[in-house]
C-alpha cells in the first residue's frame, strides 16, 4: 500500500495519480475538514483536467485523520509544508513529527519519500531521526529518498505526467528503490537517481534561477524609467537575439515556493561556510518592488 501524507496543492494530485496507476492509495492529512469535504468529493484545488481525475479514482483511496493501520503500508510519501519563519529559518517540525509518528507504527522495509522543498541534508537528517524512533537499520530495514514535487500551479495535471523527476537517496540502494517505485507511475525515461542532497540542491535552484531572471526583469524595468525609455520596447528588441530571453518585469515575486527558496540555498551553503551574492541581491530587488 501507498501512503501519502498532506493534501496540499501537491499532494492530492500526487494521490490521483498513483491511484490512476492502480495503485492502493491511503491519504492522511490533520485537517479534519478537509478529509470530510474529499469523502463528498469536494476538491478544495483548482486546477484544469484534476475534477475529472478526482471523480474517477477520488473514491478508491482511504483517506483519514489519524496513523492507524500505517504498519500495512510499503511506502510512504510526505507532501507536508516547508514555510520559513519570521528570522528565516525553514519550519522543518511537520517533516519530524510526521516521520517520528510513522517511525513508531510502520513495518521493515519501508520506503519513505520525501516531497517537500527542504534545506540540503533534510533528508538525511530525517532518515537518522527515522531509525533513532524506530530503532531500524537504514538501507537493510528501511530506505529514504528526496523526491521533489516539480510542478507549476495552472499546470498541475499536465506536469505530473510530462516533468523529469528526481530520486534522491540517502544511499545508492535507496535511490535505486524510489526509482524503481516512481518508474511505475511515471515515464521511466523521466526519472533520474541520484543523491538526496543533489536533489534538494537542484529543486532549490530552479526556483532561485525563476527568481533571479524576474530580478533581473525588475532591475531593467527600474533602469528603463530613470532613463524615461520604455521597458516593453527593450525587451521586445533584445530579445530578437537568439540568445537572449528577458522576462516580463512585473510587482515582484509571488507564491509559495519563489519568494523562499533562493533564502533556502543560501542558508543551506552558509552553514558550511558558503556565501552568496546574487541571489540575495535577487530577493532584494524583488522584495523592493511596489
Amino acid at each position: 500500500m501507498f501512503q501519502s501524507l498532506g493534501w496540499d496543492t501537491s499532494g492530492l494530485p500526487t494521490a490521483l495519480f498513483y491511484a490512476m496507476r492502480g495503485l492502493k492509495v491511503r491519504g492522511i492529512d490533520t485537517n479534519q475538514s478537509l478529509i470530510d469535504g474529499l469523502k463528498k468529493g469536494i476538491i478544495s484545488i483548482h486546477e484544469e483536467g484534476l475534477e475529472n481525475i478526482a471523480e474517477e479514482h477520488l473514491s478508491k483511496i482511504q483517506l483519514a485523520t489519524s496513523y492507524d493501520d500505517v504498519n500495512q503500508s510499503d511506502v510512504f510519501v510526505l507532501c507536508l509544508p516547508s514555510p520559513v519563519d519570521e528570522s528565516g529559518k525553514t519550519v522543518t517540525r511537520y517533516l519530524e513529527q510526521a516521520v517520528k509518528d510513522i517511525a513508531k507504527v510502520s513495518k521493515k522495509g519501508a520506503l519513505i519519500l520525501i516531497e517537500s522543498t527542504v534545506p540540503v541534508g533534510t533528508t538525511e537528517r530525517l532518515a537518522q531521526l527515522y531509525a533513532k524512533e524506530s530503532g531500524l537499520k537504514p538501507d537493510s530495514d528501511f530506505w529514504f529518498a528526496h523526491c521533489p514535487e516539480r510542478v507549476l500551479p495552472g499546470k498541475v495535471v499536465e506536469e505530473m505526467d510530462t516533468n523529469h523527476r528526481l530520486a534522491g537517496g540517502t544511499s545508492e540502494a535507496s535511490a535505486e528503490l524510489a526509482v524503481a517505485f516512481l518508474a511505475q507511475v511515471f515515464k521511466a525515461e523521466l526519472v533520474h537517481s541520484t543523491s538526496a542532497s543533489i536533489s534538494e540542491a537542484a529543486k532549490l535552484a530552479e526556483n532561485a534561477f525563476r527568481d533571479t531572471n524576474i530580478a533581473y526583469a525588475n532591475e531593467l524595468a527600474k533602469l528603463c524609467t530613470a532613463m524615461e525609455i520604455d521597458v516593453s520596447e527593450v525587451i521586445k528588441l533584445a530579445n530578437l537575439h537568439p540568445r537572449v530571453e528577458i522576462l516580463s518585469p512585473g510587482l515582484g515575486v509571488g507564491g509559495y515556493c519563489l519568494p523562499k527558496d533562493g533564502w533556502i540555498l543560501v542558508e543551506s551553503a552558509r552553514q558550511k561556510g558558503g556565501s552568496a551574492e546574487l541571489i540575495p541581491a535577487a530577493r532584494h530587488v524583488n522584495d523592493s518592488m511596489p
